[in-house]
């Protein structure tokens, strides 16, 4: 074993009056700067894009070569500018999606018309609106004509798989009566 005597006392180091001269970065004023986004010319030359002194000045390579340097904002991904152009495109998705649902919505709404007409009118309505649809009418004749009628029809059960269609509304037995002639 070794005596434990032999080895020096660690302890705490002085305070140092100076600064040493050797640090181990480099002072501000000699860092290399980097642009957040490169131009125009730097993407096209593929070379690191160093900006000017100023904010307004061109990069140093545009400087160099007499070139204009043109930086587009909106291509940075880590600016605001770029966040706020991001939030504006899903809130004018979000608006197409919900014009969408509401179109969605009201052509359910017609189809279950059209529907409830076939299954609960009589077959001299069905066959005028039959005879209607292919005499070329408009969604918004069709519509009309059909709505004048819904107050006859039980309301809409959405919970199926396609909003009732494929049942007769009675017991919710297959609707296969009458459709082996199409």
């Amino acid at each position: 074993m070794t005596d434990p005597s032999q080895y020096r006392v660690l302890a705490p180091r002085p305070p140092e009056t100076e600064t040493p001269a050797t640090s181990l970065s480099p002072p501000e004023d000699t860092r290399t700067r980097r642009a957040s986004t490169a131009c125009g010319e730097c993407k096209q030359r593929r070379i690191k894009c160093t900006p000017g002194e100023k904010p307004g000045d061109p990069c140093v390579e545009c400087a160099a070569n007499n070139k204009e340097c043109v930086k587009d904002e909106t291509k940075d991904k880590r600016r605001k500018l770029a966040a706020k152009q991001t939030e504006r495109n899903l809130q004018r998705a979000q608006k197409y999606l919900e014009a969408a649902q509401d179109e969605l919505r009201q052509t359910r709404v017609f189809l279950h018309g059209i529907l409830s007409t076939f299954r609960y009118c009589d077959i001299s309505i069905v066959n005028e609106l039959v005879s209607s649809i292919r005499q070329g009418s408009t969604d918004d004749d069709i519509q009309h004509y059909v709505s004048q009628l819904s107050n006859h029809f039980p309301p809409p059960n959405y919970r199926t798989p396609r909003g009732s269609d494929f049942t007769d509304g009675e017991d919710g037995s297959p609707a296969t009566q009458g459709l082996s002639g199409l």
